[in-house]
Order: structure tokens, then sequence, then C-alpha cells
């Protein structure tokens, strides 16, 4: 996302780094090592979002963690000038949120940001794939609109769904498939 303030330029980029075979597993700051239940191999839960900032939109540095144990990162400013990161979220210390999507929210251009929150989507179809893989846009109206992967039960293909919300933390679904190919 980019922001110009009079002659300064912010654009903020959000990328996913693996940490390294040494890393995986040692204790971090917000959990110790993986839950019994969670495979040990090289899955995105060994793998942490990164921020980086840049004044001119093209050379990024100053690259810090956002997120511990994050994937799929998306970030927007809305109309009220604040940075939401949506992500799918895999916190080793609250097994409620393990591979969940989360927000956190900036209002300070990205310096600082609050903790993440899983989302809740109500309506969710009995027996659909939990929402992952997420994409937020705000609408016209100012609600936000998430995008995301799931299946429901009678088309197991997955597809891309949607679901609607004006906190982008609570959202209720909107039934049918956005995009997809049946079979496939």
């Amino acid at each position: 996302t980019q922001r110009r303030d009079g002659e300064r330029l912010l654009a903020l980029a959000v990328q996913v780094v693996a940490q390294t075979q040494s890393g995986a597993g040692q204790r971090r700051a917000s959990g110790g090592p993986a839950p019994p239940a969670v495979p040990a191999d090289r899955g995105p839960w060994h793998h942490d979002l990164y921020i980086f900032e840049s004044s001119n939109g093209s050379d990024f540095g100053g690259g810090r963690v956002l997120v511990e144990r994050g994937g799929v990162p998306a970030i927007i400013r809305d109309e009220w000038d604040r940075l939401i990161a949506a992500f799918q979220w895999f916190p080793f210390d609250r097994r409620d949120a393990f591979d969940r999507i989360a927000v956190m929210f900036s209002y300070n251009d990205g310096r600082t940001w609050g903790k993440p929150q899983p989302i809740e989507v109500a309506g969710l179809p009995a027996g659909a794939m939990r929402p992952c893989d997420p994409t937020i846009v705000q609408l016209d109206d100012g609600r936000y609109r998430m995008y995301f992967t799931s299946h429901e039960p009678e088309n197991r293909s997955p597809g891309t769904y949607s679901a609607i919300s004006n906190d982008a933390i609570h959202y209720t679904f909107e039934p049918g498939r956005r995009f997809g190919a049946d079979g496939e």
C-alpha cells in the first residue's frame, strides 16, 4: 500500500520469510516449540511475515517481523487511513486460532500494529472448509469484503468465496462461489 504525504511517499510491502531449518522448532517470543499435533516439516507454520518500507515505491529495506507464523498476506489502507493486514495465522500458543485468517490494524502508517485477531464468519455452511488465503478490499459504502478459499459440502472443489463486514473482524458469509472450476 502507498500513501503520498506532502512530498513523502510511504510504501509498505509484506513478505513471507521462511525460517532456516536450524531455526525451526526454536523457542520464539510468541510461544514455545510447535505443539505435538503440528507437523515438524517445513509447512507454512514455520514462516514469518516481514514488513518492508520504501520512500520511493521500488527500493525496500528495513525489514522487520510483522507477525510470527503467518502466510498469504494482504494489506489495505481504508478510508480512515488505517492499515489492515489480513493473513493466514498459525500461532502455536493459540490452538483456537491455528490455521485461521487473522487481521491486524495500524493507525500510524505501519510503525506499530495491534495484536492479531482471528476473523469470524457467520453463516458459513455446515461442513464447509474453513476460510483460508485471504484478500481484503474496502467497498464504496465503507464495509469490507474478504475473499477467501473454501468449498461447500455439495461441491468439494476449492473455490473463492466472500464475506462482508462492518469492522474487518466479524463477517457474514455471502452465499455462492465467486470464482472456481467444478471438478478440478
